[in-house]
């Protein structure tokens, strides 16, 4: 990432993320919930295979009481993520498409006859969309996903550290060509926003 990138994303975050960092604390709670909840499947699973392999069959309600709560709770955790996460995303819309409307009323009029009128519409609509997006990956890929990973790992380390440790191996050469198409893709979304620009 090149420093002029860097530090746009330092001072987005430090002007809109961090003063709403209650909600973010929120959410990653949330989050570490649906992670401890999606992680209990492999316990489940790992002591129907023992018993039930053993011709335990007496534990089969346990088993699938196990699972039932196991998705309910996961689905709850779920669900207040997605409350939670689009509420903060759907605020910090709305507080940046003020900050830019309430700048460009106060600009220098000759940047605003200098300027068309589809570019500046374009950049309080589709821009500050686009900001949205990258937050809901954010808060969705980076935080939830990343903590599911960190959960499901733990397990398999707890389970079998051997495997885990080839898994762990394995995983940077499958994350290689999703950077390579990752920035391959951020020069596609800069052109489209141009494009948007003009045919606004």
């Amino acid at each position: 990432m090149d420093p002029r990138a860097r530090g746009v994303l330092r001072r987005f975050a430090e002007d809109w993320v961090v003063p709403r960092w209650r909600q973010v604390a929120l959410s990653m709670a949330i989050a570490a919930g649906l992670a401890i909840a999606t992680a209990g499947y492999s316990f489940v699973i790992k002591y129907a295979f023992d018993t039930l392999g053993s011709g335990k069959f007496g534990s089969i309600g346990l088993v699938l009481t196990s699972i039932v709560f196991i998705t309910m709770m996961r689905a709850l955790f779920l669900h207040l993520h997605t409350i939670v996460s689009n509420r903060f995303l759907a605020r910090l819309t709305v507080d940046l498409q003020k900050r830019a409307f309430s700048q460009l009323i106060e600009a220098d009029y000759a940047r605003l006859t200098r300027e068309r009128t589809g570019n500046l519409v374009s950049c309080l609509t589709n821009d500050i969309a686009y900001v949205q997006v990258g937050c809901a990956v954010t808060l969705n890929t980076l935080l939830r996903d990343t903590l599911t990973a960190i959960a499901c790992f733990a397990t398999m380390f707890y389970h079998d550290y051997l495997l885990a440790f080839l898994v762990l191996v394995i995983s940077p050469l499958a994350a290689w060509p999703i950077i390579h198409y990752s920035r391959r893709l951020k020069g596609v979304a800069k052109q489209t926003q141009g494009e948007l620009g003009e045919m606004t």
